[in-house]
């Protein structure tokens, strides 16, 4: 019998500016969330809907790797929760900030991301524009 693999976790990224509070979004080639797509059907799934929340320390470490950064350049929000429903499971999105003083952006473009306003994101589709806004209130308390 073998194992079906979970689906990958996925992140909504930012940064904000310390010394202006300036806020950005990585939007990808395929939406706002690294670093696949989601499957077609994906539903966001009322928070409480999940048992058990996943840690993001080994998707930071992972995500930070896939960007050619160091482990410490990325912090997950924790106020933040978020969970997907696909067709192949449920998976967690996580809020994750980038801890650098100004944005990365060489290592975005590297691969094919770019750092929008939220407000460059209203042709997103309805399941983003949910997390983004989530986000938000979250990062501007």
């Amino acid at each position: 019998m073998t194992a079906v693999p979970k689906p990958e976790p996925r992140l909504l990224c930012f940064h904000k500016q310390g010394t202006s509070a300036r806020t950005r979004f990585v939007r990808w080639p395929h939406g706002m969330l690294a670093f696949e797509p989601l499957p077609a059907g994906a539903k966001l799934l009322d928070e409480k809907s999940a048992l058990v929340r996943r840690h993001p320390a080994d998707v930071l470490v992972d995500a930070a790797a896939r960007l050619g950064m160091p482990a410490d350049a990325l912090r997950a929000e924790t106020e933040f929760g978020a969970v997907i429903a696909t067709p192949e499971g449920d998976v967690p999105v996580f809020l994750v900030q980038f801890t650098s003083l100004d944005p990365p952006f060489a290592e975005v473009e590297k691969h094919g991301g770019k750092f929008i306003a939220i407000t460059e994101a209203r042709d997103c589709g309805a399941l983003e524009l949910a997390l983004l806004r989530k986000a938000y209130e979250i990062i501007i308390g």
